[in-house]
């Protein structure tokens, strides 16, 4: 059975600064939304980005992670996908991992979209014998036209965006695990996103969605956990913790502290 624990996860960041700097980012940091901040303030500060999270995921759940700018979203997802190690505490992962976190890593910009498919495919795991289909796939999704053998410093940033969403969501793994990257592009690229998105999320065995979008939460999760300042607010159905969350930010606004 496909598996994601955490138990007691803590992820920080060091900041080295100089004393000025330090007066005035750990002045600003006791009402900031993102985290505490914690250390010897004569060596490094340290941003506490997640703060004792457990949580635990099987098969068939569908995750949408919520909180505003800061509040570790992103931080959870990275450590899930296995690109940071916690400080503390232990994370079990059991299954085979799709991140879609950063589009754009990976990518040949003097390559033509063409030419980058066989590194991109290394990448998220295709097999060679699969390239072909691969190209043909991508060359279909992503509608560059001629552009598709020109290279890729040549693109539009919407443009990049079609060529490694498209690629990143070839072939899913059991887990996946997506920063919001949807929203970027022109109108009819995101509904095409979307379809495909959609149908990426019904073939993993478990999903982990960061999102603002109450409609996408409603729409593809089965619960939702609200993070504020690394630390989880609140967990339950997408409807219930979604209005909760954005009750609070009516109250305190989108910079005040919530508690």
């Amino acid at each position: 059975m496909t598996q994601l624990t955490f138990e007691n996860v803590s992820v920080r960041y060091p900041v080295p600064l100089g004393g000025r700097e330090r007066s005035i980012v750990t002045a600003a940091a006791a009402t900031a939304s993102f985290g505490r901040i914690a250390g010897d303030v004569k060596s490094l500060t340290y941003v506490e980005a997640l703060k004792d999270i457990s949580l635990d995921f099987k098969t068939g759940d569908r995750i949408g992670f919520i909180g505003r700018n800061g509040s570790g979203k992103s931080t959870l997802l990275k450590t899930a996908a296995g690109m940071l190690a916690p400080h503390k505490g232990d994370l079990k992962v059991d299954g085979m991992v799709t991140a879609i976190l950063k589009l754009g890593a990976g990518v040949q910009m003097d390559r033509s979209a063409r030419r980058n498919v066989p590194t991109l495919a290394r990448l998220i795991g295709v097999p060679r014998s699969e390239i072909d289909a691969m190209t043909a796939d991508l060359e279909d999704f992503t509608e560059l036209g001629p552009f598709f053998d020109m290279p890729v410093r040549t693109y539009s940033a919407g443009m990049v965006v079609r060529l490694m969403f498209g690629a990143l969501t070839y072939k899913p793994g059991e887990i996946l695990i997506v920063d919001e990257v949807i929203g970027a592009g022109d109108a009819y690229f995101i509904e095409k996103a979307q379809k495909r998105a959609e149908g990426m999320f019904a073939d993993a065995s478990l999903l982990l969605l960061a999102t603002h979008s109450g409609q996408i939460l409603k729409r593809l999760c089965t619960e939702v956990v609200w993070l504020e300042g690394g630390e989880i607010v609140e967990r339950g159905d997408p409807e219930s913790v979604w209005q909760s969350f954005q009750s609070r930010l009516k109250s305190v606004g989108p910079s005040g502290a919530i508690k």
